[in-house]
């Protein structure tokens, strides 16, 4: 498990390169070193009984780098990035003037398949429950051994022809394009066409990578069929994206498809827009090097052809124009309607408390009895702090008190001799050295000071 996490972070951090062949990829690994090349190039099946961990280790080696290698755009003769054609083109790029074809390709796909690391391109657009692709793959392993052990079978045939669904890439490209569209507020922002999503979000999705239509295609099922994160129409040509306010994408309906209608058809004119633009350019050049050639018959045709340019250029701009108001006004209606149901569910929440509070009287009984309460409760409280002062005698308050006075008195005394101490060892730090004879002695007269305690 953790071989497989660290593989994964791997497939996701790694930086998208371009110049190298698959098998230069494929070598360039770490885990193709010479010292393992002879076991990952061989028929490593065999290990699967002898030798668990070997068979595991080559069969992930091989998993990964072919993920990687498709990640990495080196399947140069296919333009997509999540799925992996295990056909006999691929077979034969991994091919070396030293070890030959590798024996256990076959064998990696099979694990990869029966794993759920992979799955087959038919199966996933049908959405298969994976238990149903491992029982299958048990099935036919158990028969392919069973055959083999009989002498029926022999070598495995390696020539195959399938699509497997990287699902790991998947997920990957997935999460991104949901990244990209999900600040969008806008009802029209959650309205595609197929072609328009392709052409709006091949080149964003993924760094560096152009996604191809299958590639596209499998985003869209994956996100409609497993995650619910969109929905389609039964011919899959208009999406939708889900709502951040709600838990699955809602249904398509009728106004979904008219929306896209009108976006399919602003696109349309701003293409249009952009070649007749393009168009009144070159002819406008054409009339000014036709006038500076005096080619009189010359300009006068471009500039008749640019003048028709120009007035079907305008044409198309208020029709583009008006298809833009027309889309920004149903944005700003579906958006009110928003706010209209939020308040409604407000009103009808309100509603709800108000029923539960039972309205103005009710208020004012549960203020009333909380308040008789809180008196009561004061009352209570202030029976049990009474004290019985009938039960302390004169006489115990008379020595308490006295005992104070003796403390307060003798506490005074001690701050009094304290004070003068010390004012008296200031006076003899500050006398000058020579005012002071050590050969007189104190007189006997003179008694020293006694610090009472």
């Amino acid at each position: 498990m953790a071989e497989e996490l660290s593989q994964n972070q791997k497939t996701e951090q790694k930086p998208f390169e371009k110049g190298c062949l698959l098998i230069e990829f494929i070598l360039n690994r770490c885990e193709f070193t010479v010292s393992r090349l002879p076991s990952l190039y061989s028929d490593f099946s065999v290990l699967k009984e002898s030798n668990p961990d070997g068979y595991k280790a080559n069969v992930c080696a091989w998993k990964y780098a072919l993920q990687e290698a498709v990640w990495a755009g080196r399947i140069t003769w296919r333009d997509d990035y999540l799925v992996i054609y295990c056909d006999n083109k691929l077979f034969a790029s991994l091919y070396t003037a030293k070890y030959g074809t590798p024996l256990g390709i076959v064998e990696t796909m099979e694990e990869a398949l029966s794993s759920g690391d992979w799955v087959r391109l038919d199966c996933f657009l049908k959405k298969k429950k994976p238990i149903y692709a491992y029982l299958v793959s048990f099935l036919s392993g158990m028969i392919t051994w069973t055959l083999r052990g009989i002498g029926i079978l022999g070598r495995k045939n390696h020539r195959f022809n399938t699509v497997c669904v990287i699902m790991q890439h998947v997920e990957c490209a997935s999460n991104a394009f949901l990244a990209l569209v999900q600040d969008r507020t806008m009802y029209s922002d959650h309205i595609y066409t197929f072609d328009e999503l392709l052409s709006c979000f091949s080149d964003k999705i993924l760094p560096s990578r152009t996604l191809s239509k299958l590639d596209i295609q499998i985003i869209v099922y994956y996100l409609s069929a497993y995650k619910k994160e969109i929905c389609t129409c039964s011919n899959g040509q208009v999406i939708k994206l889900k709502s951040k306010t709600k838990p699955v994408a809602d249904d398509v309906n009728q106004t979904d498809i008219l929306v896209s209608n009108l976006k399919t058809v602003r696109n349309q004119l701003q293409l249009l827009v952009t070649m007749l633009t393009d168009n009144v350019s070159k002819l406008d050049e054409t009339v000014k090097a036709a006038v500076k050639t005096k080619n009189k018959a010359l300009a006068l045709f471009h500039l008749r052809s640019r003048k028709s340019s120009e007035s079907t250029l305008e044409k198309r701009l208020q029709a583009l124009e008006q298809i833009k108001e027309m889309l920004s006004k149903i944005d700003e209606a579906a958006f009110n309607l928003d706010v209209l149901n939020s308040m409604k569910s407000g009103s009808d929440v309100l509603d709800v408390f108000l029923k539960n509070i039972g309205g103005f009287e009710n208020v004012n009984v549960v203020i009333e009895r909380a308040r008789m309460l809180s008196c009561e409760l004061k009352d209570i409280g202030k029976v049990l702090g009474e004290v019985d002062l009938s039960e302390i005698s004169d006489a115990q308050i008379e020595q308490e008190f006295e005992a104070l006075l003796r403390a307060f008195d003798s506490s005074n005394i001690k701050d009094t001799a304290s004070d003068a101490v010390s004012s008296l060892l200031s006076q003899i730090d500050h006398l000058p050295p020579s005012s002071i004879d050590p050969s007189v002695s104190c007189s006997p007269s003179r008694k020293p000071i006694k610090v009472i305690e």
